[in-house]
């Protein structure tokens, strides 16, 4: 699933310190349109929420991140929300939109998409379950009849030196006249076969 801000957002990092419970100094990173992208955890990928900022004019993605139930997403004003990044909680990121409408529906979203406590995208994750679900999905042998014949192939058993197919094809790489170095083709004998 994946919900588009109909505005553009500033977004910014700061560092907390220790003892700090709001970052004191925001530095711009990008400004860009926000993005929520909700993997829904089907087959071998796992259940993810992540923010990421698009490009305005490319839509290509300038900054994510993944949320967690450590992110601790938040609506600090009409128009800034902040978290928690996810490779460190010492960081803090914020965006701030330029319409507080489109801000609160952007919210709402994200409360919507994460209502349910029992959610996955709130478990700690473990290696012991992901493993358990990817044995889960392991996949049996295939047959040799499942598998079609290759397309366009063609099966190349012995090329004779002197075809006049072959040397058409390689016109360009083969020398009209053997020079004094090069051994002249008459004194070439095809290959024959060892079986």
């Amino acid at each position: 699933e994946v919900s588009v801000c109909q505005c553009a957002a500033e977004l910014s990092t700061g560092k907390l310190l220790p003892g700090q419970e709001e970052v004191d100094e925001w530095q711009s990173v990008h400004t860009g349109v926000p993005v929520f992208v909700l993997d829904t955890g089907e087959g071998l990928r796992p259940r993810q929420l992540q923010v990421v900022l698009a490009d305005n004019d490319t839509a290509f993605p300038l900054w994510q991140n993944r949320i967690c139930y450590l992110s601790n997403y938040t609506s600090m004003t009409a128009s800034e929300h902040s978290f928690f990044l996810s490779e460190s909680l010492s960081m803090k990121a914020k965006l701030t939109f330029k319409d507080d409408d489109e801000a609160a529906k952007f919210h709402s979203w994200f409360k919507d998409a994460t209502s349910d406590p029992n959610d996955e995208l709130w478990k700690v994750s473990s290696k012991k379950n992901a493993k358990k679900k990817i044995s889960k999905h392991k996949r049996s042998k295939l047959d040799k009849n499942a598998i079609s014949s290759p397309c366009n192939f063609a099966h190349i058993t012995r090329i004779e030196i002197f075809s006049e197919q072959l040397k058409r094809q390689f016109r360009h790489s083969m020398a009209d006249e053997p020079t004094g170095d090069a051994p002249a083709m008459a004194d070439f004998r095809p290959r024959l076969p060892t079986s």
